[in-house]
């Protein structure tokens, strides 16, 4: 289990090796895309303060009576508070507590603090002094507000028993009358001036209990206070380039991968022999040639690992056919520039140097590049031959005593029938009964 898992680590390194490029230039844009905003963002600030809302627990004046309602008195809903704060009225009061002249805030933003009577104000702006000055505003509007609800809830009961003393005066009046009269009975009085005593009581209650809430109204407080003010926060809360950018680095990276490994997938090439056995395992591997620049002449610099690739390349193909040795190899590919001037021209510079007679036969009549490795004239080669208008020996080039070189020449509109043609295997069979190995 332990070698499977080491492989495929190493496959996964390949892969993010071979598109290390990409990964890193996704990375870039989109750091690039994370943070430049960030940059070109005006700052915020944020300043809060905080207020204690304390719900009313005094009983209504006319707990008796259905139709009031005690509007001071009735259990204040933090939630409904929190959501006051951040109305338009409320918002539109602070403005004009503030003064139009002064700096406009974004955002405003009240929370309640775990599970206690304690609002948290949140108000952010465009300097720190705009955005304390607003959460101040806020908390003194509210407490004002608060206050001013509980005094007018206070006043209201005050008229209506003022109201109600007033129409028990009313009815004494209308009960003296009564028992002014001379022919009014004995038993009718009496149960009026049992009434006239109750309603007398009444008057007095009433005007005691208004006169308490009177005072009440004076030094009401509307059970709301500020726990604490706002101060300068001189620290922008946005942007953050810093926060930005290590969010964008790690999109990017995730980004990256995922463009790799699409590309890896999309990719129609066999990048190395592990790949070669996944697709078929049946498929000889003959030789690994690494990637190398083709140098321009004989002379040119090749490295040693690469002419022992090509060696090793020149080897295997000649042991794999020791029953019938080689007489001819075609080096081809699907697409342009995959190396097969390189491969053929140095396997074939192995085969000569291993004492076999070679031919080496430039074939590609559209690109031909042979004739800039050795550096020779290209005015005649393998279409005249082909032609008929030049023979085998005037076209021949001899840059090793066992490597001889035909060149294409410049392609024709009929090169394609020509390398079809019953002259080109003529060439090819007469080159092999020659002793010559082709590499057309």
């Amino acid at each position: 289990m332990v070698p499977n898992t080491d492989l495929r680590l190493r496959s996964y390194a390949q892969i993010l090796l071979r598109h290390k490029v990409a990964i890193i230039v996704v990375t870039l844009v989109i750091i690039a895309l994370g943070v430049t905003p960030s940059l070109l963002e005006d700052p915020t600030y944020a300043a809060q303060a905080t207020i204690r809302v304390r719900p009313d627990q005094e009983e209504s004046a006319f707990a008796d009576d259905e139709r009031s309602t005690n509007v001071q008195t009735q259990s204040r809903d933090l939630a409904t508070d929190v959501q006051v704060l951040q109305s338009v009225p409320m918002r539109t009061l602070v403005i004009q507590e503030l003064g139009r002249d002064a700096p406009r805030f974004r955002s405003v933003e009240a929370t309640i603090v775990g599970f206690s009577e304690v609002i948290a104000i949140r108000v952010t702006a465009g300097t720190p002094g705009a955005a304390a000055d607003a959460a101040n505003a806020y908390a003194d509007v509210f407490v004002v507000e608060r206050q001013r609800e509980s005094v007018d809830a206070l006043v209201v009961q005050s008229n209506e028993l003022r109201t109600r003393s007033r129409e028990a005066s009313d009815r004494i009046a209308e009960i003296d009358q009564q028992l002014a009269d001379p022919e009014i009975g004995e038993v009718v009085a009496e149960n009026l001036r049992v009434t006239r005593a109750s309603l007398a009581a009444q008057v007095l209650d009433f005007n005691r209990r208004a006169d308490e809430l009177d005072v009440d109204a004076a030094l009401k407080e509307g059970g709301t206070e500020i726990v604490t003010r706002a101060t300068l926060n001189l620290d922008p809360i946005s942007p953050n380039p810093v926060r930005s950018a290590m969010t964008a680095a790690i999109l990017g990276v995730l980004a990256g991968l995922a463009v790799a490994v699409l590309l890896e997938i999309s990719q129609d090439k066999l990048s190395d022999a592990e790949e070669l056995a996944t697709v078929d395992p049946n498929v000889p591997l003959l030789a690994t040639i690494p990637h190398l620049d083709a140098p321009e002449a004989v002379g040119g610099e090749m490295s040693p690992a690469g002419r022992e690739a090509y060696r090793h390349l020149w080897t295997s193909l000649k042991y794999r056919s020791l029953e019938s040795p080689i007489k001819s190899v075609v080096v081809t590919s699907a697409t342009s520039s995959e190396g097969k001037t390189t491969t053929g021209t140095h396997l074939a510079l192995a085969a000569a140097e291993s004492g076999m007679r070679t031919l080496l036969i430039d074939a590609d009549v559209r690109r031909p590049s042979v004739h800039r490795y050795f550096d020779i004239p290209d005015d005649n080669g393998l279409l005249e031959i082909l032609e008929g208008t030049a023979s085998f020996r005037d076209v021949v080039h001899y840059v090793q005593p066992t490597l001889a070189v035909v060149t294409a020449r410049t392609a024709t509109p009929a090169a394609a029938e020509l390398l079809g043609s019953e002259a080109f295997t003529a060439l090819i069979r007469s080159a092999s009964i020659c002793g010559l190995m082709t590499l057309p």
